[in-house]
């Protein structure tokens, strides 16, 4: 109801306080919480500063940002995104502010960040060996190791449950039958899956 009476306020000229951004006027900060939200407001300024100005030129040449890899490895965002031990166990809601405030400033980035981390990492986290484990998750939080993510077909979309891409194991080798577009991160895959 507090929300509803803001808007009011606001619609009608009526309102108390100035709200700066759209998560404060939503109340993000109660829902997630101190630490999430002390996290988002810390990473605010470095992502400003460390993408929104270095994004543009690859967006028009169509290339990596490079550039934008090593401001999410200077916060070790990687640690973030998987458990102990090699992660740090961070819960959603920082997960989810990260991820916020890095779309704040660009969507493609944070799309790259979760192809790598989420969809990547946590694939390997989840159905890995312990060998697998310990090889990839460090390369994959560190971004050392840039992974692609291929989900989306020609005539089925992303729609995961109409998937007709197939891979077969031919001796020593794997053969893969089908189409796949807009992969992410695909420019830049050093692994695949």
């Amino acid at each position: 109801m507090e929300r509803i009476s803001s808007l009011h306020n606001q619609l009608t000229g009526n309102a108390s306080k100035i709200i700066e951004d759209s998560s404060s006027w939503f109340g993000y900060d109660d829902l997630i919480g101190e630490k999430a939200s002390t996290l988002a407001k810390r990473l605010r300024p470095v992502f400003e500063s460390g993408i929104l100005k270095q994004v543009e030129p690859y967006i028009e040449s169509a290339s990596f940002p490079e550039e934008l890899i090593e401001v999410v490895k200077a916060q070790k965002i990687g640690h973030y995104f998987l458990k102990s031990p090699h992660g740090n166990d961070a819960s959603d809601w920082e997960k989810a502010s990260i991820i916020t405030e890095i779309a704040r400033v660009d969507a493609s980035a944070a799309t790259m960040i979760l192809v790598q981390l989420k969809l990547l990492g946590r694939t390997i986290e989840l159905y890995g060996s312990e060998e697998q484990k310990n090889e990839y998750l460090p390369k994959i939080r560190d971004f050392k190791l840039i992974g692609g993510w291929g989900l989306t077909e020609k005539l089925n979309g992303s729609d995961a449950s109409a998937l007709t891409t197939s891979v077969k194991k031919v001796g020593d080798n794997y053969v893969l039958n089908g189409n796949k577009r807009w992969i992410g991160n695909a420019n830049k895959v050093s692994i695949s899956f």
